[in-house]
């Protein structure tokens, strides 16, 4: 049993980096952006929630879903200033912990008190004390409430699956189990069963989480992936705010099965007959000098039948494979007048398609059997079959009589030698 590996390609993902913006607006924030708080003025100013005044901060960020008020974040939310009130109130740094009405984000932001903000942070606001504070815009007092969106990507453990080796067309689960100090958003199984690393958009990919923790399961199923072949796998989890983590590679492989059945014309042997004999399935006498034909080449029973060939093979396993074919002696003289003289093995021509017609198999005598295997179907498919015709030239010269040989039929891994 032989493994066929498919090489791995990288994907990566290219996390969105915008940061975040906010500007003060007059009565309403722009498409996309969300109100943060309100105030009745510029800067001095006390604060509310967005309908207490016509000052609105209005803050944007491409993983920002959702601004509220309440006395307490929740998972994948995390606060920028808390209030006194709802109205007319004085301010302070979120986790002071003084105030109950906190102004929570849907994707945590974390928001520190500083002097001035470290690279990567964004000033939505200045406060002139740590808490009991008035609110203004950035810079207008020393203590600026510096934010940042939550870059701490997932975790992983227990990742895993249940075989590392399954039956072409059986299914096999895939897991891992994910953790983060936000909230998970959904994950994504990605494989090379094509030949090429892709998100699958099967398999219950991708999956939502939308917690902080849970698991990604997968339950992976494909019998157009033949036997012999190890799939590689990986799965791919990112939070509400944009940030991912992909696991290590995992692999299983598909249990290779190689077998094929011949048909029964084929199985009783290759006889050889006239073009009479060819026309109503009857061996007679071959003409000299000339191409005979097989005598299921072309079926006429009942008359006037299909005119298909009745030799084929069939792949009954469950990856590509190639036949080989080999007369194991030249045709002998085993009866007759002829003891003695044999046929050439090389006068015996072939050929073959995966369609079945009165014209296909076409007719066609440059391809030759031989005493030594020779290939006579490369990349058959599991489930598929491959159809023959045979032709023998009757050579000049060879005293009457009965001609007959052996043959053997092998099939090989695609690409192997005979």
């Amino acid at each position: 049993m032989k493994n066929i590996t498919i090489f791995l390609a990288i994907l990566i993902f290219i996390p969105i980096v915008l940061s975040i913006e906010c500007a003060l607006r007059a009565s309403s924030c722009n498409s996309g952006e969300f109100c943060l708080f309100s105030r009745y003025q510029e800067n001095n100013s006390h604060v509310g929630n967005c309908s207490a005044y016509s000052f609105l901060t209005c803050c944007s960020d491409p993983y920002l879903k959702k601004v509220e008020i309440k006395s307490y974040c929740g998972i994948g939310e995390n606060g920028t200033i808390a209030m006194f009130n709802y109205t007319n109130a004085h301010a302070e740094i979120y986790d002071a912990n003084n105030y109950v009405y906190k102004v929570c984000v849907s994707c945590p932001w974390i928001c520190t008190l500083r002097n001035n903000c470290l690279s990567g942070e964004y000033a939505i606001a200045s406060l002139n004390a740590t808490t009991n504070s008035h609110v203004a815009s950035p810079g207008y007092y020393g203590n600026q409430v510096c934010c940042k969106r939550e870059n701490i990507s997932p975790s992983y453990s227990n990742l895993g699956q249940n075989s590392s080796s399954v039956e072409w067309g059986g299914a096999v689960k895939l897991y891992a189990y994910w953790q983060d100090n936000g909230n998970l958003s959904y994950a994504i199984l990605s494989t090379n069963e094509t030949g090429a690393w892709e998100n699958k958009s099967v398999y219950n990919s991708p999956i939502n989480i939308n917690a902080n923790s849970g698991w990604s399961n997968f339950t992976w199923q494909n019998s157009s992936v033949y036997g012999g072949v190890t799939v590689a796998w990986k799965i791919y989890a990112n939070d509400s705010c944009g940030n991912w983590r992909e696991t290590s590679v995992n692999t299983f492989t598909i249990n290779q099965i190689i077998s094929y059945q011949i048909s029964p014309k084929l199985s009783e042997g290759i006889f050889f007959t006239s073009l009479n004999g060819s026309k109503y399935n009857l061996q007679e006498n071959i003409n000299i000098n000339s191409w005979n034909n097989a005598t299921w080449n072309y079926n006429h029973t009942p008359q006037p039948g299909d005119k298909k060939t009745l030799y084929w093979l069939y792949n009954s396993g469950n990856t590509p494979q190639d036949f080989c074919l080999k007369a194991n002696t030249n045709l002998l003289c085993s009866t007759g007048g002829c003891i003695g003289n044999y046929i050439s093995a090389n006068s015996i021509a072939w050929q073959n398609s995966t369609t079945n017609s009165e014209t296909e198999p076409s007719f066609d005598t440059t391809k030759r059997l031989s005493t030594s295997y020779v290939k006579i179907a490369q990349n058959v498919l599991p489930n598929q079959y491959v159809y023959f015709r045979f032709w023998l030239f009757g050579e000049t010269y060879k005293p009457s009589g009965v001609y007959n040989t052996t043959f053997t039929i092998k099939n090989v891994l695609v690409g192997q030698s005979c």
